[in-house]
């Protein structure tokens, strides 16, 4: 017979009517929060929300799985369908909703908010009492990094949902024991949606095999894997074949993950080892970054903060691995995949945070228990939790209440509305514009034709992962670009103009407009015969 783990399970009972209602009241004070915190901003800015309602718009328009206003009708290959099948709607009800990001933003607050239900109900269905799952919920789900992900059309809000669906639908989950919402192939199509919403989430599928083993379900492990395959290969096939049809040049930022990342790997393995090691230790910070926010009142509690969370995180550890080994082993299993992707972002680290912050309460509580006895004690630890607690939550609120979140969306919002006067004043409709991160956006916000301008080399040489100029020139000349917009200074693309214009003349470029950012529209020439060494 199953008996509920005291280290994993706290305090047992108090699902009464309030209790039940629980994940949903906390759900909807989540999105209320974010609704009152909300600032408008434009689409496009982090390029693949822009990138996931280009595919969006081909979908409502009957055109399959292509990004819509890129020359050629080009497959969309990297990004899984079910997100941009979700913004697809948009789209059908007119396309001022599709550009700006009001309702977009809604929906993901919307999956936001559910996640955190699930991950409460999930802990009161495994035992643990009303009051500490729902101040374990909000610790958990008031990170700035979380809700910073619903202000724009990503699609983590979406993936973290279906991650936690995935959690609670693991069989043996809820405290050990069995009911109809736990068994493999529930878990399987939460997974099977997780992966057609972002591809990292095959590491659910690695997670949940070696739970079922685990725990010596040796029939759930081979539910579980031989029905997400079954999702994975069709896939994983179709987005290899597609990368085919689209021209090389364009590969890289346009299709499959395996067709690009694999050959930089191995043309500079060393390289790439340094990158990885280096990669462990930015996502420790990360991770820091994102359970303990800047913004104390206190100078230095931060630091102190930081290595409390740490050791709470390793002594809760054992307990979280006895309450689904699964909310062990996924975050685990998420975390070695960032250690070998070649590219670097605290958003990423998005779903791992409520995993982490729960092995953090897990261990803090422990450490509680561990106390029984010695009432003093106990006492003064259960204060200085609570207090640390609340201090994690009221930094978080303010923090989103004040925008602070939200600062790098709008250097970018910004470059972004000067980039479309710009085009709008010099630029005719028939024009083909590329940029290196903002190209979708250009599409969405200007109706020309786009594509993007840099490669996406992050195994190159430093000053290098845009492409050498010989290979942008070819980028420019495969996506048929006219124009250019140029982002960041110059930083990407000024050897590559130097260098056409050097080679080709200075009639291969003339700069229509400039604008603080900085930023330059570029009118582009290229004549034929005229090519740039690689």
């Amino acid at each position: 017979m199953h008996r509920p783990d005291p280290e994993a399970s706290p305090v047992q009972g108090g699902h009464g009517t309030g209790g039940s209602r629980l994940p949903l009241v906390l759900a909807l004070a989540l999105a209320l929060a974010a609704t009152a915190t909300w600032r408008p901003l434009p689409t496009g800015i982090w390029h693949d929300d822009g990138v996931y309602l280009l595919i969006g718009k081909a979908l409502a328009a009957g055109e399959g799985l292509v990004y819509a206003g890129v020359p050629g009708d080009l497959p969309a290959a990297k990004f899984p369908p079910l997100y941009p099948l979700v913004l697809a709607p948009f789209w059908l009800i007119g396309d001022d909703l599709a550009a700006g990001s009001g309702w977009v933003a809604a929906l993901n607050v919307l999956f936001m908010s559910a996640a955190a239900a699930v991950f409460c109900r999930f802990l009161m269905r495994s035992g643990w009492s009303a009051a500490t799952a729902g101040v374990t919920t909000l610790a958990a789900w008031s990170s700035p990094v979380l809700w910073r992900l619903t202000a724009i059309p990503l699609s983590e809000p979406l993936f973290l949902l279906l991650v936690w669906l995935g959690v609670a639908t693991f069989p043996g989950a809820e405290g050990g024991q069995e009911s109809r919402t736990t068994r493999p192939w529930w878990f399987v199509l939460a997974f099977g949606a997780a992966y057609l919403t972002r591809t990292a989430g095959v590491a659910l599928l690695g997670a949940g095999v070696v739970a079922a083993l685990a725990r010596k379900r040796l029939r759930d492990g081979g539910t579980i894997l031989v029905g997400g395959l079954l999702f994975v290969v069709p896939w994983a096939w179709w987005s290899a074949s597609a990368t085919a049809s689209i021209p090389e040049p364009l590969r890289d930022i346009l299709g499959s993950y395996g067709d690009w990342l694999g050959p930089q790997i191995l043309a500079d393995p060393a390289r790439y080892a340094g990158i990885a090691a280096g990669n462990a230790w930015q996502l420790a910070i990360g991770l820091y970054e994102g359970l303990v926010p800047a913004g104390y009142a206190l100078p230095g509690l931060p630091w102190i903060l930081g290595p409390l969370v740490g050791l709470a995180v390793v002594r809760g550890l054992p307990g979280t691995w006895r309450l689904s080994p699964i909310c062990v082993l996924y975050p685990l299993a998420h975390l070695a995949l960032l250690v070998l992707w070649p590219y670097r972002s605290v958003r990423l680290l998005a779903p791992a945070l409520p995993f982490v912050a729960l092995m953090a309460a897990v261990g803090l509580r422990a450490v509680v228990l561990s106390l029984a006895g010695r009432s003093r004690a106990r006492g003064a630890a259960l204060v200085l939790a609570t207090a640390l607690g609340l201090q994690l939550v009221a930094v978080s609120a303010w923090t989103l209440a004040s925008g602070r979140h939200l600062a790098g969306y709008e250097v970018r919002a910004r470059t972004l509305v000067r980039a479309v006067e710009a085009i709008e004043a010099t630029a005719p409709r028939s024009a083909v514009v590329g940029a290196p991160e903002l190209w979708a956006a250009l599409h969405l916000h200007t109706g020309r034709l786009a594509a993007p301008s840099a490669r996406f080399l992050p195994l190159a040489p430093p000053g290098q992962a845009g492409g050498t100029p010989g290979q942008q020139v070819e980028l420019w000349r495969a996506a048929g670009l006219d124009h250019l917009l140029v982002e960041h200074g110059g930083n990407v693309h000024g050897p590559a103009l130097d260098a056409l214009e050097a080679e080709c003349g200075a009639e291969a470029i003339r700069v229509l407009a400039s604008f603080p950012g900085p930023g330059y529209l570029v009118r582009l020439n290229l004549p034929t015969g005229c090519d740039i060494s690689p």
